[in-house]
């Protein structure tokens, strides 16, 4: 099955120099935010996922409602299954929940809040 088109699609390139040490800086942060080199350029430009939705959603000759971006999106997915299947292993073993569940599922409450505030 082919991957889905993306409604926002970066088909355009920009490309700028940058020396060695640059280079290795850029990796190193990167990497200790857990992104890829693209990702953290483009998150360190234009500043948080709320303030790339308000870029992305400017007007184009119409009303254009922001929509989540398709990172966080695929984000609260991942938590979704992942907890699905700790309530699935919970249940067949019986098991009452862990402590650190209840912290869990206030830093996901949160996140699907502000994954809400992004959609009509």
């Amino acid at each position: 099955m082919p991957r889905p088109k993306k409604d926002d699609p970066r088909d355009v390139n920009f490309t700028f120099r940058l020396s060695i040490d640059e280079t290795l800086a850029l990796e190193r942060r990167s990497m200790a935010a857990g992104m890829t080199k693209a990702v953290y350029a483009r998150r360190r430009i234009f500043g948080s996922a709320a303030e790339q939705v308000t870029a992305a959603a400017e007007p184009r000759g119409g009303r254009h409602t922001p929509t989540p971006p398709a990172e966080l999106v695929e984000q609260v997915r991942r938590i979704g299954v992942n907890l699905n299947q700790i309530a699935r292993r919970m249940n067949e073993r019986r098991e009452p929940p862990p402590r650190e569940l209840t912290s869990l599922l206030a830093e996901v409450r949160q996140v699907v809040r502000q994954a809400r505030a992004f959609t009509p």
